[in-house]
C-alpha cells in the first residue's frame, strides 16, 4: 500500500480542531460525496471558520487526502491482523478460508463505530468519478492483501483475473454492508449476522466460478 503524502498546511491546525475538520469532512464525503461537499458546510460542523479551514489545509483536496491518510493509519494496524489470518498454519489459505476470514474481518470492522465509518467512506468514494484514480486505488487498504491471498490461493491464474474477481467480490460485499446499514439502523444485529454469512457463501461460490483451480 503506498503512502500518501500530504503538504504541509499554511497554518498548523491544533489537534483538536484538525480531529473535528477531519471527521466532519469524513461524514460530508460520505453523505454527498466529494463533489458535492461544501467546505463551507465541513467548516461549519467542525465548529470553525471557513477562514482557518481553508489556512489548515489549502483545499478540498487536500482535506480528503488528510482524511485519507488518517485512515490509512488505522489501515496498517487493520491490515497486519487480516494478513496474519490469511497465512495461518504457515500454508496458503483456500478460496473458501479467504472468503471466509476476509468477509468475517470485514463485518467484524463494520460493527465498530469507526470501521463502520470508514468502509461507508469507501464506498462512496470508490466510486466517485471526482476523486483522482490515485486516491481511489488507495482507499481500499484491504485490496494488496486479498490480492496477494488469491495468488497464492489459485497461483494458475493470471493478474487481471484475480482483479475482476476480487472487484466482483468486493461488489458482493458493499452492497452487503449498505444493507446491513439499515439492519444496524433498526437494531436488527441478527441480521447483520446473517448477512455476513450469506455474503461469504456467495463470494466463496463466485471466486470459485471466476477463478477456478
Amino acid at each position: 500500500m503506498s503512502s500518501l503524502h500530504l503538504p504541509s498546511p499554511t497554518v498548523a491546525p491544533t489537534p483538536d480542531r484538525r480531529s473535528r475538520l477531519l471527521s466532519a469532512a469524513a461524514r460530508a464525503f460520505t453523505a454527498s460525496g466529494f463533489k458535492a461537499a461544501s467546505l463551507r458546510d465541513i467548516a461549519s460542523n467542525a465548529g470553525v471558520s471557513l477562514t482557518l479551514a481553508s489556512h489548515h489545509f489549502g483545499s478540498k483536496e487536500r482535506l480528503l487526502l488528510a482524511v485519507v491518510a488518517r485512515h490509512h493509519e488505522v489501515c496498517k494496524q487493520r491490515m497486519a491482523a487480516l494478513r496474519t489470518a490469511l497465512h495461518r498454519e504457515q500454508r496458503p489459505a483456500s478460496l473458501a478460508e479467504l472468503a471466509a476470514t476476509w468477509i468475517d474481518f470485514e463485518f467484524d470492522l463494520y460493527d465498530s463505530d469507526d470501521g463502520r465509518d470508514y468502509l461507508l467512506l469507501l464506498i462512496k468514494l470508490l466510486s466517485d468519478e471526482h476523486v483522482a484514480p490515485g486516491i481511489r486505488q488507495a482507499l481500499d487498504c484491504s485490496e494488496p492483501v486479498v490480492m496477494a491471498a488469491l495468488a497464492r490461493a489459485v497461483p494458475g491464474t493470471t493478474a487481471p483475473q484475480r482483479a475482476r474477481a476480487f472487484v466482483v467480490a468486493r461488489g458482493a460485499l458493499h452492497a452487503a454492508l449498505i444493507d446491513s446499514t439499515i439492519a444496524m439502523e433498526d437494531g436488527a444485529r441478527d441480521a447483520v449476522r446473517a448477512a455476513s454469512d450469506f455474503v461469504t457463501s456467495f463470494v466463496r461460490a463466485g471466486l470459485g466460478a471466476l477463478l477456478p483451480g
